[in-house]
């Protein structure tokens, strides 16, 4: 269950860099 939970909340900081990266690049292709 710990590394259940662990891993669903590096699963969503991952999402959430991820997210904000493909922010920055599109903001930087512009």
């Amino acid at each position: 269950m710990l590394a259940s939970k662990c891993f669903s909340d590096f699963a969503s900081l991952f999402s959430e860099i991820m997210f904000l990266l493909q922010f920055l690049n599109y903001d930087g292709s512009t």
